[in-house]
């Protein structure tokens, strides 16, 4: 990859990262977590992704089945709330996400 390839794609990057955080973000403000700032709520995402994705690839079958307790776990610490509440938020980030995907084609 060249420079230029590497420079085209970090707002690339950035957009998508943008664009999966607000659903995420809308969640929290209805779930009513303690933490609802933008960049709170973008770290989560970024750290339960890539936690996701490193568990998935040390542990080849029991990744998937462990990949929502781990969004679960860290969406309910960085952000304040409960367990039941991060539960709560995942699901309807997913809800949020499918609906932002329909509009956006």
């Amino acid at each position: 990859m060249s420079g230029v390839d590497i420079a085209l794609s970090i707002p690339l990057i950035a957009l998508s990262l943008a664009l999966s955080v607000v659903p995420v973000w809308f969640a929290a403000k209805v779930v009513g977590t303690g933490r609802q700032e933008f960049g709170r709520v973008a770290l989560a995402l970024l750290l339960a992704t890539c936690l996701s994705v490193l568990l998935l690839k040390l542990s080849v079958g029991w990744g998937l089945l462990l990949m929502p307790a781990v969004f679960v776990a860290l969406f309910g610490r960085i952000l304040e709330t409960s367990y039941l509440r991060a539960f709560i938020l995942c699901l309807l980030a997913l809800a949020f996400q499918a609906v932002v995907s329909n509009i956006l084609g």
